[in-house]
């Protein structure tokens, strides 16, 4: 049996009764750190929940899946992962391959960000376009431009997404490579959002903002 569980925009916190019932009668958990980075406070909070073994899934594990795979076929298996796991199509890929195993799998879908900060900004979700994800390779960065030009052209919001990476050298790389020569803080949007949610952004009917610190420009 193999659990594909979505934590929410909230964590552990968000974990309804039944819910938590299926994690702690589990043989194996996972709490996978592929899609988001884990917070230590909620991973103490679901290894205080778990009776059976708890494991942190890096990306290389969920993206093979063989071990995961392995361990469902004779026990119960949860996947935990922030937001909905099916937002991620590695998720996906990985039910099927487990369907095909003939392994039975089951799903406990949860909020996910990327529809939850549509409204939180005061957008409405039927008017966005395609979504896309920035990827660390600069060769892909041509893809996201392409969408955004797309979608303006539609008239549709643009989403765009930033590849997670847990890799401690991915940031002090990335910061390298970037004019600002840092990681964006998580405050440098609220005034953006605060900007287009304002009458004072009432005649801006499209354009493309690029928060990158300087990354694309290079």
């Amino acid at each position: 049996m193999l659990w594909f569980i979505g934590l929410g925009v909230s964590g552990p916190e968000s974990i309804p009764k039944e819910v938590g019932k299926v994690i702690q009668e589990a043989d194996l958990v996972y709490l996978e750190s592929f899609t988001s980075p884990i917070y230590k406070e909620h991973e103490e909070n679901i290894r205080n929940l778990v009776n059976g073994d708890f494991k942190i899934a890096k990306r290389w594990l969920v993206e093979d899946g063989q071990e995961i795979i392995n361990a469902a076929k004779n026990s119960t298996v949860v996947l935990l992962s922030y937001g909905d796991p099916y937002i991620a199509t590695t998720h996906i890929e990985l039910r099927i391959r487990a369907k095909l195993e003939n392994i039975e799998t089951k799903t406990v879908h949860s909020t996910s960000v990327v529809t939850a900060m549509i409204g939180e900004v005061g957008l409405q979700y039927y008017k966005v376009g395609r979504i896309m994800t920035i990827m660390r390779e600069r060769k892909s960065i041509t893809t996201p431009y392409r969408i955004i030009s797309k979608n303006l052209i539609d008239g549709l919001h643009s989403v765009i997404l930033l590849e997670y990476n847990q890799d401690k050298k991915f940031i002090s790389k990335y910061s390298e490579l970037t004019p600002m020569k840092r990681m964006m803080k998580r405050t440098e949007l609220n005034g953006l959002m605060d900007y287009l949610c304002s009458e004072n952004s009432s005649y801006v009917t499209g354009s493309v903002l690029v928060c990158d610190g300087g990354y694309t420009s290079w």
